[in-house]
């Protein structure tokens, strides 16, 4: 913070800045590396000791595209530092970056558990001068009326007079991490004109993205919020129309194509369930603030609810479908494709599969799981299938809840082999080409019209 902006490129090219990165998970870990192989020094900080233990032999601890050789490459140049010692990462470094996991308890409450800890432990090794900058997704105002509040209470330390603090909440997007790190415009927001300023220099120096400058934390963090509440509230939208054009026999995908010729309509998709870190908890970081103020964001809360049934409509689904053919839940076996939330990552966070799983298994019917991203483990009570073709044998339905590539590339007469006839699909995320149903199967997904093909 001491540091003229214009000094900040010569100083972080020559390695005269140290940064530590408080958390390596999903967000931290290749933002630690990236940074790393940038040529900087950086702690990589992490309550987790086998993580840690992980990382110092230079072995990745997430299943993230492109990630794997550059952690290597870092840690054996002693560029990226893992440690769960704070003293050592803290006390050593002039940029913090924190990248610490905020979800949402059982009652839809923000828990920044995870960050009161950080700043507790951490707050008594900052060093005069430091920056902090803040890339978890929090509430507006949590940087100041939270984190602020926390380093002076634990340090003698004042902010703007003895360090800086910004927010740059992160936009990745999983799976894609590492590949369009440089892609995403990255939104900041400081404490104070100079802390924006630094750390829009510091980034400049990270990434080849553009850069929007916002007024203070609470704004940026609020940038964040609205763009997963925006696709939030339009899934909801579109699920509620796809349910609605079932009854009414009209298909959703059909006009979908034809609405989105028009230059003012941003195509949305039906779907089992949202899932994932971001949009099933996003909204109560908002809907929380507006308690605080008296104000009911009444389509948000809906938007959420809508997508909260999705799972129960699946289920509706395969048990109209089954009726079809004279046969009940209770006497059939199902099987479920799919366990992560979106396609081609081994990332379960919140999977509509779960919800979709333990209600369905109420029903009494057998009941097995197969992703190929997680053969062979125990998931929050559900196993899944060390392969396929277990999964298919003797199946009355499938369920598809996650469109993997390997599910797409799924030949109808390879499933026939194994499935019982006639088979009962039930698609949760549009898998196939319904012009391509073949004989024996009954196909349903969401918002189009049945294929009776028995």
């Amino acid at each position: 913070m001491e540091c003229n902006t214009e000094d900040i490129s010569t100083k972080f090219k020559n390695g005269e800045f140290t940064f530590t990165v408080i958390g390596l998970g999903r967000i931290g870990l290749p933002t630690a590396s990236i940074i790393a192989n940038k040529g900087a020094k950086v702690y990589g900080y992490d309550i987790n000791i086998n993580a840690i233990e992980k990382l110092k032999a230079g072995i990745s601890v997430i299943d993230e595209p492109g990630l794997d050789p550059i952690v290597k490459n870092v840690v054996s140049k002693n560029l990226l530092i893992p440690t769960n010692d704070p003293k050592e990462a803290i006390s050593n470094s002039d940029i913090i970056i924190v990248c610490l996991p905020t979800p949402v308890t059982l009652d839809k409450i923000p828990d920044y558990s995870a960050i009161i800890e950080c700043f507790n432990n951490i707050s008594k090794y900052i060093k005069k001068g430091s920056l902090i900058i803040i890339e978890s997704t929090i509430s507006p105002g949590t940087v100041e009326n939270l984190i602020i509040p926390l380093i002076e209470k634990n340090s003698n330390l004042k902010v703007i007079r003895d360090f800086g603090i910004a927010s740059c909440p992160e936009r990745a997007n999983p799976g894609e991490i590492v590949t369009k790190f440089n892609e995403i415009p990255r939104i900041i927001g400081g404490i104070d004109s100079k802390s924006t300023k630094i750390v829009a220099n510091i980034y400049k120096n990270i990434v080849d993205s553009n850069l929007i400058l916002v007024s203070n934390p609470k704004t940026a963090n609020a940038v964040k919020l609205t763009e997963n509440i925006f696709r939030d509230v339009n899934i909801a939208l579109i699920n509620e129309l796809a349910i609605l054009f079932e009854k009414l026999e009209i298909d959703i995908f059909e006009i979908i194509n034809a609405a989105k010729t028009k230059w003012n309509f941003v195509p949305h998709y039906p779907g089992a369930g949202v899932g994932g870190p971001c949009l099933p908890s996003n909204p109560y970081y908002l809907i929380q603030e507006a308690i605080k103020v008296d104000y009911v964001p009444h389509i948000i809360r809906f938007a959420r609810e809508i997508n909260d049934r999705m799972p129960h409509h699946l289920i509706e689904l395969v048990m109209k479908s089954l009726n079809i053919i004279g046969k009940s839940v209770k006497s059939s076996k199902i099987s479920v494709l799919g366990l992560s939330y979106k396609p081609n990552i081994a990332d379960y966070q919140l999977s509509p599969a779960f919800p979709f799983v333990h209600e369905l298994r109420k029903l009494g019917p057998i009941v097995q799981i197969y992703d190929p991203y997680f053969k062979g483990k125990s998931i929050n009570d559900l196993y899944i299938e060390n392969d396929l073709e277990s999964t298919l044998t003797n199946a009355d339905c499938l369920v598809f809840i996650t469109d993997h590539d390997l599910f797409k590339k799924l030949d109808f007469n390879y499933i026939l082999k194994f499935t019982n006839k006639p088979l009962i699909i039930v698609d949760g995320r549009n898998t196939f080409d319904i012009k391509s149903i073949p004989k024996n199967i009954i196909y349903r997904s969401i918002g189009r019209l049945l294929i009776n093909n028995s």
